[in-house]
């Protein structure tokens, strides 16, 4: 008798390229380039293929969705304006 073992496959790939990411996420391939290249998406690379982690992909959608951060203005006196009248 013959047993045979399967491969557990998952659902959801651990990484995708650029390309299928784009697509899962709706979004296109020059949106990911640049995040990738800002630093906003962690990426790695397979040989000539860039691979894009699932949980990457997860936390830099999330991350566009948080309220951008409060800027820390200086402080400075506030000075209306005043209308110029033509005479």
């Amino acid at each position: 008798m013959t047993t045979h073992t399967a491969v557990a496959t998952p659902a959801t790939p651990m990484a995708m390229s650029v390309e299928n990411a784009a697509r899962h996420c709706g979004l296109g391939r020059s949106s990911l380039y640049n995040a990738i290249a800002a630093g906003k998406l962690i990426a790695t690379r397979a040989g000539r293929r860039t691979l894009v982690r699932m949980e990457n992909l997860d936390a830099w959608l999330r991350s566009l969705d948080a309220p951008p951060a409060a800027k820390i203005l200086p402080n400075r006196p506030i000075v209306a304006k005043t209308q110029r009248t033509q005479s």
